[in-house]
């Protein structure tokens, strides 16, 4: 769960109970998204809206929760080309540790490398999306799952090739 105003993160379990909790370095401003890797490495994504726009940073980014300290980034200042985001509002990781990202403010499904490299451009308004604000990911079954701010959910069939 992220705090977006107190830059955290907390970790709870199935039944409700607090795991653990991640104060975020300051670098990351207002947090949308976070996906833990493992015990340690979380991926997050943040920056603020456009209507409220106080951050400099669109970013997705690999956390050390125990140091508490960037590892990798990718993104900086809103954009709309391969190298930056608008409102990265969530994020999935696939069982290759290829991160996927709502790009919202851009209309369009990113995917990055393990360490947040190799940039694409997967879906984007060719494909009729309109502000992607949810993702999930069926590695089973190789759909994708895309929440969009207007409510409606659209389904891709994802090949392995295309990564």
């Amino acid at each position: 769960m992220c705090y977006p105003k107190e830059r955290r993160l907390s970790e709870y379990s199935p039944t409700g109970k607090l795991i653990h909790r991640i104060n975020l370095p300051s670098a990351i401003d207002h947090p949308w998204c976070a996906v833990a890797l493992d015990d340690r490495v979380w991926v997050v994504s943040h920056g603020t809206s456009r209507a409220s726009s106080t951050s400099a940073s669109h970013r997705v980014c690999l956390i050390d929760g125990q140091r508490k300290q960037m590892i990798a980034s990718h993104g900086a200042a809103p954009g709309a080309d391969v190298e930056h985001l608008d409102e990265p509002r969530s994020l999935v990781v696939d069982a290759g540790g290829h991160v996927w990202v709502a790009d919202c403010a851009n209309n369009r499904v990113k995917v990055l490398g393990v360490d947040l490299d190799n940039a694409q451009e997967l879906l984007n308004v060719d494909d009729k999306l309109t502000s992607p604000t949810s993702l999930y990911l069926n590695d089973n079954d190789g759909l994708l799952y895309v929440g969009q701010h207007n409510g409606k959910i659209l389904v891709f069939k994802v090949l392995q090739a295309e990564l």
